[in-house]
């Protein structure tokens, strides 16, 4: 890995963004076109802003199928990167083929609902008179594609991860452009209307869904298969699991529109503007907004790939100077986009067509107030890519949903109120720029805190390695003793008293150093990673997520520890404690599987006395640590950590001194 990627740690800085962030700013723009072509021409045809206003209500039930889409289609592809470093992608197909079983249900079932409940659905979202008579028109015409679109969304990131990133890009661009050529032809040489734009947008679906599905035969990394299609829950679930991150960035999008829509409605009916020109100029606000961040976005994403490299290696200062860079060119475009908006709002309003004078006035209020401090939004968006690219995900997704979750939709209800009833409509687009605000307040002190810890950590000196040498007779023997402990139990000292006895290598925290040395990722962050749960999932995806450079940190560091592993039990016999050894090396050499085990008043005592900790600190240490490593064996396994089932010998510390139990694991290999 060290050495395909050398390249991230040596060449320069401003090359690599420009390599990698063009590729990504141009997917996350056609992506956020895909939502915005229809207003473009809906806007400038007979249907004026009350078609726009319709298709603002609509816009949260695709989003609300684009979540789901991607929470599996992003959860599979992480699932597959995760089989293929473990060398075993027999079950991935299971995954894969469920979760399209699933995206077709969960499709029927929302064109069902739609179909039946359309007119409550609509009404809730802020829709009625001739709003809510377009936004049914635009539906029931959107419907026919919502199942393929849900499957095609799923699929494109699947086949981005089986290695072919750049035919992914092909099929969403060709559906976009698809979309934009018979736009023009539906609305205006047709006449069609609502009919025509949900029209062309299901045919535009539709040429992806086909691109999709061409490509099955294609896979390269697993063979789908019909039986693949009975869905297995279990693999469902953890793909599901894989994927949350990108389902809860979508449906932190739904919600914000639907309230936002919700009391637009309310205020809007007592203001002057009436509720359809407020709920018209938010949604073309949300989608100008939308291109906009995914500029920024892009950016952030394409400098993934070097920070993780250089986080991984401990090179801090080339993180930080890509860190400075990707604010600095985001720093460059919210500058812009907030002299566009600020300067000449009722020019960008024009392109989303003509309206009355209230509508334009209360555009350019919107441009200017809402969207007012995006330079701090773009900002937002990168610091949460910038913790995702250094295998923070909970940190990146607090980030992500700090301004729209937090603050900004319980803001959106605090400055209606204070407007009042003739008012509200005009001071809750304040709550965007004090979120905003706010936002970036909480960036800084995250950053403030990490940048920190890690000066902190870098004065700290790492513990020298101790390995206990095979002994000359044991060199031509193969089997390993994998052992697994609860904290406190004394497995560590078990362990290390057996390979004395039996003369043979012990593996221990000496596993990080030999993974360092091979992998080129820096023993400081392998410790950070020690026996900790996996978890990859990406708020946002690059054009090449999935390529080795595009490898998340964690899935590099688990590989490579796998890596070393299998490379130590191959080279005789030994003892190694915990990093799911035994899982590791099932089917590649004799295992022992052995658990150290205790109750916890006894774990207690020890941990007290060995580490100088009160009783409650003990217990607390104890609790949080067994969770971890549960979680970290039973991410990758069915059998379940600490459970006697799962091993084939299991030690109680409570009645066993350390030697007696060292001597009944040497016992049982000889």
């Amino acid at each position: 890995m060290s050495e395909r990627n050398d390249y991230l740690g040596k060449e320069k800085v401003w090359t690599l963004l420009r390599k990698f962030s063009v590729p990504c700013i141009l997917s996350m723009v056609i992506g956020a076109l895909y939502n915005i072509v229809d207003q473009l021409f809906i806007g400038n045809s007979r249907l004026g802003y009350f078609g726009n206003a319709a298709t603002s209500i609509v816009y949260p039930i695709t989003i609300i199928v684009l979540a789901f889409g991607l929470m599996w289609g992003d959860g599979c592809a992480t699932y597959l990167r995760i089989c293929q470093g473990k060398k075993d992608t027999s079950r991935i197909h299971k995954a894969i083929g469920g979760c399209i079983t699933c995206s077709v249900a969960v499709g029927v079932i929302v064109v069902i609902l739609c179909a039946l409940f359309a007119d409550g659905i609509l009404g809730a979202f802020g829709a009625f008179g001739e709003t809510l008579a377009y936004a049914q028109e635009y539906l029931y015409v959107l419907l026919f594609g919502i199942p393929f679109y849900l499957v095609a969304t799923m699929l494109v990131s699947i086949v981005r991860a089986d290695g072919n990133p750049r035919y992914s890009m092909i099929a969403t661009c060709t559906g976009c452009i698809v979309n934009i050529i018979l736009d023009p032809v539906f609305i205006y040489a047709f006449d069609m209307g609502m009919t025509g734009a949900a029209l062309a947008t299901v045919i535009g679906q539709m040429s992806c869904f086909i691109f999709m599905m061409a490509y099955i035969p294609r896979y390269q990394t697993f063979r789908p298969t019909r039986k693949a299609l009975i869905p297995d829950m279990k693999e469902v679930r953890i793909a599901s699991q894989y994927g949350i991150s990108s389902f809860l960035t979508n449906i932190s999008t739904v919600t914000l529109s639907i309230v936002t829509n919700i009391l637009l409605a309310r205020y809007g009916m007592s203001s002057v503007y009436g509720a359809d020109i407020p709920i018209a100029v938010i949604g073309i606000v949300f989608k100008v907004f939308g291109i906009i961040i995914s500029i920024a976005v892009g950016i952030a994403v394409g400098g993934q790939p070097i920070l993780g490299f250089n986080f991984g290696a401990g090179n801090m200062d080339r993180v930080k100077e890509t860190f400075r860079k990707i604010m600095l060119c985001n720093l460059i475009v919210g500058i812009i986009a907030t002299l566009l908006v600020e300067g000449i709002p009722h020019i960008i309003i024009s392109w989303f067509g003509e309206g009355s004078e209230l509508y334009i006035h209360y555009a350019v209020l919107a441009f200017r107030i809402y969207m007012g401090l995006i330079l701090f939004t773009c900002v937002t968006k990168a610091t949460a890519i910038f913790f995702q690219s250094l295998g923070k995900p909970i940190t990146a997704i607090a980030v992500a949903l700090s301004r729209d979750i937090v603050f900004l939709i319980p803001g959106l209800f605090l400055f209606a109120s204070l407007g009042g009833a003739e008012k509200g409509i005009e001071t809750l687009l304040w709550a965007a720029p004090v979120s905003d605000v706010l936002s970036i307040i909480l960036c800084g002190i995250l950053l403030a805190v990490f940048f920190k810890k890690d000066a902190a950590a870098d004065e700290k000196q790492t513990a020298p390695s101790t390995q206990t040498r095979r002994s000359p007779a044991a060199q031509g023997s193969s089997y390993a003793i994998c052992i697994g402990r609860n904290y406190g139990a004394g497995g560590r000292s078990v362990g290390k008293l057996a390979a004395e006895k039996l003369g043979i290598a012990y593996y221990d925290s000496e596993l990080l150093e030999e993974a360092a040395r091979s992998s080129g990722l820096s023993r400081k962050y392998l410790e950070s990673r020690d026996e900790k749960t996996v978890i990859l999932a990406p708020l946002y995806q690059s054009v090449g997520f999935g390529t080795e450079a595009y490898k998340p940190l964690e899935q590099k560091a688990a590989e490579a520890q796998r890596e070393i592993i299998e490379k130590i039990a191959s080279e005789g016999p030994c003892v190694i404690v915990g990093r799911r050894a035994d899982l590791v090396l099932r089917n590649k050499t004799k295992v022992l599987s052995v658990f150290v085990c205790g109750s916890e008043e006894k774990r207690i005592q020890r941990v007290m006395q060995r580490e100088k900790l009160t009783e409650k600190e003990a217990k607390q240490k104890i609790t949080k640590a067994d969770r971890e490593r549960a979680m970290y064996y039973n991410q990758a396994s069915s059998a379940k950590w600490g459970e006697p089932g799962s091993y084939d010998l299991c030690v109680n510390t409570d009645y066993l001194t350390v030697d007696a139990a060292a001597q009944l694991i040497v016992n049982v290999v000889k």
